[in-house]
């Protein structure tokens, strides 16, 4: 066995022998244990130059959840994702949450720092199949994504209409000497919910810099219907630091709607069509250049577990090395989805 199938059979060892750690002794001891996750396979077809980039993509993914109710108000999570193009397994998030207060959940681990409003959403429960332009340019800038923490939160519960409010306040650290800190708050009124949000973010070492980011949304939520649009003001450390730490801010607008069709067809049952729509300026001192990603399609559902995803996704990208929009990026994706929970 040569030395690169050796590491390689290592690694695999080690992480069935972490695996099984987490899972023998947990299941041993814990009251409850659920098991949650998807797989999904599609193909991807891009606006894009074939001598310079691959412009299909053909993939498969799988998430893996094990939640663990150790006592009424103490649980654990494990997810491991994979996808075929790592081809490999990777522990996603390990996390505790404590929830005996009214009101009020403590969560700490490797979670999501909620600053938007699709950093609260799962990837097999979001409308579309990617995460929209605006929320990965964010992730780039550090204001998005996992790393580890602490995060305070309530949702709000219309059993519980005395308190028509939902609330994130978090910290988190990550080993680039990065910290960052999230406040995020929202009152629900009817259908109606109104939204403001603020983080912050501080660099050391070398790249050391102090960032802002602030975020308001409104949306109006029906069980067959949704329509929303966010709003978004964030300082981008990267290019802040190139240019000597002067402040440099990108603008982000949002908008999603998305609605449910029953048709009780003999295969298919519902249709989910969508819009969203994005726009998204890299310094707001400079609005002529900007990303404009218009993207539309539909779930159709075999199953409420089980659906096959369309997206149309145009994306319009203007610099200032261009005189008009290029459609470089812009993608056709089928995927076939399904859920499952024990």
């Amino acid at each position: 066995m040569n030395t690169q199938k050796w590491l390689r059979f290592t690694k695999r060892s080690a992480l069935l022998l972490f695996v099984a750690a987490c899972v023998v002794p947990s299941s041993a001891f814990a009251q409850d244990i659920e098991f949650t996750g998807y797989g999904a396979l599609g193909a991807e077809f891009f606006d894009k130059n074939p001598l310079v980039d691959y412009n299909q993509n053909f993939y498969f993914e799988g998430k893996f959840q094990a939640n663990f109710e150790y006592k009424k108000d103490v649980e654990a999570q494990l997810d491991f994702r994979g996808e075929s193009e790592e081809n490999r397994v990777s522990l996603r998030e390990y996390s505790v949450k404590f929830k005996g207060w009214k009101r009020l959940e403590i969560e700490v681990g490797n979670k999501k720092k909620p600053f938007g409003l699709e950093e609260l959403e799962q990837r097999e429960d979001f409308v579309a199949i990617d995460w929209s332009h605006v929320n990965q340019q964010f992730e780039e800038y550090g204001f998005a994504g996992r790393t580890l923490g602490i995060l305070a939160s309530y949702e709000y519960e219309d059993k519980d209409p005395g308190y028509p409010f939902s609330y994130h306040f978090g910290a988190f650290q990550n080993n680039s000497n990065t910290s960052f800190a999230l406040a995020r708050g929202s009152y629900h009124s009817g259908p109606m919910r109104y939204s403001l949000g603020y983080a912050y973010q501080s660099r050391t070492k070398e790249d050391m810099i102090q960032a802002h980011a602030f975020s308001a949304d409104i949306a109006y939520l029906l069980k067959d219907f949704k329509t929303g649009f966010e709003g978004f003001y964030v300082q981008d450390p990267i290019e802040s630091i190139r240019r000597n730490d002067t402040a440099v801010y990108s603008l982000g607008i949002k908008h999603l709607t998305e609605f449910e069709i029953d048709i009780d067809g003999s295969f298919i049952e519902e249709i989910e069509p969508f819009v969203l729509v994005t726009y998204f300026i890299p310094d707001s001192e400079l609005q002529e250049y900007n990303v404009i990603d218009v993207r539309f399609g539909a779930n159709f559902y075999i199953d409420n577990d089980i659906f096959l995803r369309l997206n149309i996704d145009g994306l319009f990208t203007k610099t200032r090395y261009s005189d008009g929009y290029s459609t470089d990026g812009s993608s056709v994706v089928l995927e076939l989805l399904t859920r499952f929970k024990d």
